[in-house]
């Protein structure tokens, strides 16, 4: 991701980056075996090159939390939006705004399944 990372900005000067990687680095609360391994790599990888957003699945557990140095770096595990077990089906619906090579704008909004009334809109404050 480093190299990839690096190549991209050599090629295109105002190109912010966000990472999007399957498992979540540093989520709390999961068994061993299902962490991703060695995430401190990732997390100082992130913060060598700058980057301050990584976008994750895997847990099917909604939740935005900070991880690096100072909390410098978001990280946004989406949930499941379609397995039937699941407490809480939700979607991130992201807006996004670049100014030369940096993120002007960065909202995120939720969308949590209720069985009655469809997706309704929440706040990642209302959220774990």
């Amino acid at each position: 991701m480093k190299v990839q990372t690096e190549l991209l900005r050599a090629r295109h000067k105002d190109i912010a980056i966000i990472w999007a990687v399957h498992f979540a680095p540093a989520f709390d609360g999961l068994p061993e075996y299902l962490e991703l391994i060695d995430h401190g790599h990732l997390i100082a990888a992130a913060e060598e090159l700058g980057i301050h957003h990584i976008l994750c699945g895997h847990t099917h557990e909604q939740r935005l939390y900070p991880v690096g140095n100072g909390g410098s770096i978001k990280v946004y595990c989406a949930g499941s939006a379609a397995v039937k077990e699941e407490p809480r089906k939700t979607l991130h619906l992201f807006e996004i705004e670049v100014d030369r090579g940096s993120f002007s704008r960065f909202d995120l909004d939720i969308l949590e399944f209720d069985e009655v009334d469809g997706f309704l809109e929440r706040k990642p404050d209302e959220l774990r």
